[in-house]
């Protein structure tokens, strides 16, 4: 029997395929971030707080001790606050990108990127859309591959012009840290299609933009 011919999937069924599977993601990232923060991260807090409470009935040395693994507990639980929001970030959804963006760059991959500059010229959205979220998770791809390379430190500027949003990362060496990391790059095209935006690379490979409609 003849098989029937091949038919070409309309692009706008494509993106909204890819918009899909990006929210059921985005979902699972979310249930595992709370359960991570319902479990794992109470019982921490919660040890905590016990051996505070422990270290005052203790001799100094004791006393000491318990203070020292307290401060691992803390680390732990610090290290674990920054895993529940790579997972699902919620300064994104509660004030937006321009804070979910700081954040990234104080306590999230960026901190270990001393130098990442930020400068922001476009006002604040309150609430994330589609185009926030492929912005915030296809910067952070980006500076994890730039953390990976080596490459020196970049700088980010978000804009807003008319109804786009454009996020442009300037930094020797960007296009080639993001391509050693191909399926990252590929992943955050995807993102920006699936919302309508794009992603450019300058000729020297020095700059990257990342596009996106404004939610309205």
């Amino acid at each position: 029997m003849p098989r029937p011919p091949a038919q070409d999937v309309p692009a706008a069924s494509l993106r909204a395929l890819v918009q899909r599977l990006l929210d059921a993601g985005e979902r699972d990232g979310r249930a595992r971030a709370r359960a991570l923060h319902g479990g794992p991260g109470q019982t921490l807090a919660v040890a905590r707080l016990l051996l505070g409470q422990l270290a005052g009935r203790l001799d100094d040395e004791a006393a000491r001790q318990v203070s020292e693994v307290s401060e691992l507990l803390g680390e732990a639980l610090a290290e674990l606050r920054r895993l529940e929001h790579a997972l699902h970030p919620p300064t994104l959804d509660d004030l937006g990108l321009a804070p979910a963006l700081r954040w990234l760059l104080r306590d999230g991959v960026g901190a270990s990127l001393p130098g990442t500059e930020l400068v922001l010229e476009t006002e604040p959205e309150e609430r994330a859309g589609d185009a926030d979220r492929a912005l915030y998770r296809s910067t952070e791809d980006l500076l994890h591959a730039v953390r990976e390379a080596g490459t020196p430190a970049p700088r980010l500027r978000l804009c807003g012009r008319g109804d786009v949003l454009r996020l442009v990362a300037d930094g020797p060496g960007l296009a080639d840290a993001w391509v050693r990391r191909d399926p990252e790059l590929l992943l955050a095209r995807l993102r920006l299609q699936a919302c309508g935006g794009r992603l450019r690379v300058s000729a020297d490979g020095d700059r990257v933009v990342l596009l996106a409609p404004r939610a309205r």
